[in-house]
């Protein structure tokens, strides 16, 4: 059974005030209570890379990793991002294990594509990051599909 995460904001939102520099202290809240994992970090800038990339994703972990470490400090840290400590952003806090990220993923505005991925999950489920910053947490077989099925 597939479940949505409580409170997510779309990751176009989020892209659009990160991308506009909005400092007030509730477009700061929306901004970090939309980011309040790892895999919702790590699938919001994946789609911030896309949407300056023509919407094509990252090809692989080190353009991912060059991309964050060059995103505005100030940005990072409303997401809650270190850009010295990527390994802990790259790991999921539920399973302890490094997220597995589809690369190459051609997406759009507005679409609704699986990109980052727990290896592992909690009792017999993985959380799947989205492009519109969601996040669903699903069985094995599910997520191994979602993998598959992702372009």
């Amino acid at each position: 059974m597939l479940q949505k995460s409580p409170f997510v904001l779309p990751a176009l939102f989020v892209a659009v005030l990160l991308n506009a520099g909005c400092t007030q202290d509730n477009t700061s809240s929306a901004i970090t209570d939309a980011n309040n994992s790892n895999v919702k970090r790590l699938s919001n800038l994946y789609q911030s890379f896309a949407s300056r990339n023509g919407w094509h994703g990252p090809k692989d972990e080190a353009e991912f990793r060059e991309f964050i470490r060059t995103f505005p400090a100030h940005r990072l840290q409303l997401l809650g991002v270190d850009p010295e400590k990527l390994d802990a952003l790259f790991t999921s806090e539920r399973d302890g294990q490094p997220f597995q990220v589809k690369y190459e993923v051609n997406s759009g505005l507005g679409a609704v594509i699986p990109v980052v991925f727990e290896q592992q999950g909690v009792d017999g489920t993985r959380a799947v990051g989205f492009t519109d910053g969601s996040v669903q947490v699903v069985d094995e077989s599910q997520s191994r599909q979602l993998f598959d099925e992702a372009h």
